[in-house]
């Protein structure tokens, strides 16, 4: 009897540690005082951001600094091949920009900078910076190289993934 109390006692409260300090982080950034308030899809929106990657709200922080400014054509290119995508690739390509799936809810100070990747052309795949929010664009000479090597890095370039590494190798 007692001994099985004890142990039941044991298993039952062997994480309550691991758990409060959970709590106690999620409470740093989330007030709980609105917990009661939120749906749980509404809380997953706060904290996790929209699973619907907003075209807009991402031209809002895109920052053009490829060599050819505004009349660079590869702008204009990476925009309707971000429009042509499903929202699983834009959710990809936002994965291999900044390391995240979704656009945080509040976007102010966050910036993506697109910038030339000046030695590369065709051949070359994008690069991406995730540290820095930052994009490298080979010198494409037609959307088409664009679209076929943007597809090709967002869903074959995840190095950067450690999750991948946690599921058993990378690119698995």
């Amino acid at each position: 009897g007692e001994y099985v109390r004890l142990a039941v006692q044991a298993r039952l409260s062997e994480f309550d540690k691991a758990i409060e300090a959970m709590r106690a982080g999620f409470a740093s950034n989330v007030p709980t005082f609105v917990l009661p308030l939120l749906t749980h899809r509404e809380l997953m929106v706060r904290v996790c951001g929209e699973v619907t990657v907003d075209l807009d709200i991402l031209k809002s922080i895109v920052k053009n600094k490829l060599d050819g400014g505004e009349s660079d054509p590869r702008m204009a290119w990476l925009w309707a091949t971000l429009e042509e995508f499903t929202n699983e690739e834009r959710q990809q390509f936002l994965g291999f920009v900044w390391g995240r799936e979704r656009l945080p809810r509040d976007t102010s100070g966050l910036q993506l900078e697109v910038r030339t990747q000046a030695s590369h052309g065709d051949e070359h795949l994008p690069s991406s910076h995730t540290c820095f929010n930052a994009l490298d664009m080979p010198r494409y000479t037609s959307q088409q190289v664009l679209r076929d090597k943007l597809r090709y890095a967002i869903a074959h370039c995840k190095a950067i993934d450690t999750d991948f590494a946690a599921r058993g190798g990378v690119g698995e």
